[in-house]
C-alpha cells in the first residue's frame, strides 16, 4: 500500500513541478502566482519569483546552469524568464516567441544554452552571443 508521507499546500491550483538534482527543493509552476520554491525538507515555500504571467495555462519551470543554481520559465505573455535561485526578481527576461511560452529545458551539456517551446509553433534554442573572430 502506498500512502503519503509529505504534503505541500498551495493556496491555488498546480499546473506543474519540477524537482533538483539532490531532490531538496521543488518548482512550482501556480496558477496566477507564477514559479514558487519550495525546500521538500522543511516543507516551507522559499521564494515567489516574479515577473511572469501565469494564468491558465500549464507553464513548466526548470532549474539549470552549471550548479543548478539558475530557474527558467516560459510565460503567458511570449517570454522566457531567468532567475538566480537566491533572488526574486528576474535577471533575464528573453523575447522572441509570438505566443505563450509552455516549457523551457536547460542544456545539460552546455550550461549557458537552454531551449522553449511555444504555441506559435516554435522551438527555440537560446544561448550567448556567438563570439566573433
Amino acid at each position: 500500500m502506498i500512502v503519503c508521507v509529505s504534503r505541500i499546500q498551495e493556496e491555488h491550483a498546480v499546473m506543474a513541478m519540477t524537482l533538483n538534482a539532490a531532490d531538496t527543493l521543488l518548482l512550482l509552476n501556480v496558477a496566477n502566482q507564477g514559479v514558487h520554491l519550495w525546500d521538500i525538507r522543511a516543507r516551507a515555500l522559499v521564494r515567489r519569483f516574479r515577473g511572469l504571467s501565469q494564468g491558465h495555462f500549464t507553464i513548466h519551470a526548470c532549474f539549470g546552469g552549471a550548479h543548478h543554481d539558475f530557474v527558467a520559465s516560459g510565460s503567458e505573455d511570449n517570454k522566457v524568464y531567468i532567475w538566480h535561485i537566491n533572488g526574486e526578481e528576474p535577471i533575464a527576461v528573453i523575447s522572441g516567441h509570438t505566443r505563450c511560452v509552455n516549457a523551457v529545458a536547460w542544456n545539460p551539456a552546455h550550461h549557458d544554452a537552454l531551449a522553449s517551446a511555444s504555441d506559435d509553433y516554435s522551438l527555440r534554442l537560446w544561448g550567448p552571443r556567438p563570439k566573433h573572430s
